[in-house]
């Protein structure tokens, strides 16, 4: 915070004036600053120092100034980067309730098609009950074959036992 200073003396009319510049800042980066006065041996040296305070005080304002700007300047950035990802947080938020909204409809269809899927069991178990006819399935890759209850009734078996191909021959006519 250099307060470099320079007294000049001028004659104008008879009159002696005598100027004082101080520079603001580094090399008077921030400015100068002129004082002037009709008298002789104008700056005193307590008004030398009083101009040093000066200047240092302006130093500084300006510096504060300076500062200030800068928060301001990165303040309206920051605020700017908010506004942008509050932004890109509500679309994200939008894009999410849409995935929920349609999962909810996907559950709630799913569950109307397994209430529909139990209801057609029931019928279909209650029809061979009526018609005395049963049903299998045969899962031949895994040697795995399933019963319907009424079929466990016709080949008189344990329903709480598994059925094998064999135990299906045992129980058929040969013929």
């Amino acid at each position: 915070r250099g307060a470099a200073s320079a007294a000049l003396s001028y004659s104008v009319q008879g009159v002696q004036y005598s100027i004082t510049i101080l520079a603001i800042g580094l090399h008077g980066q921030l400015g100068e600053i002129i004082t002037g006065a009709r008298r002789p041996g104008y700056p005193s040296a307590v008004e030398r120092v009083l101009f040093r305070i000066a200047t240092n005080q302006a130093v500084v304002g300006v510096q504060e100034a300076l500062l200030l700007r800068e928060q301001q300047r990165r303040g309206d950035e920051l605020e700017n980067e908010v506004m942008l990802r509050t932004i890109e947080l509500r679309e994200e938020i939008k894009e999410r309730i849409a995935i929920e909204t349609r999962l909810r409809d996907t559950v709630k269809m799913l569950a109307r098609s397994e209430g529909i899927l139990r209801r057609n069991a029931a019928f279909f178990t209650q029809a061979q009950r009526l018609s005395l006819t049963g049903s299998w399935f045969w899962r031949a890759r895994e040697e795995v074959v399933e019963f319907s209850e009424q079929t466990y009734a016709i080949y008189q078996l344990d329903s709480s036992k598994p059925v094998t191909l064999d135990l299906i021959t045992e129980r058929v006519h040969p013929e």
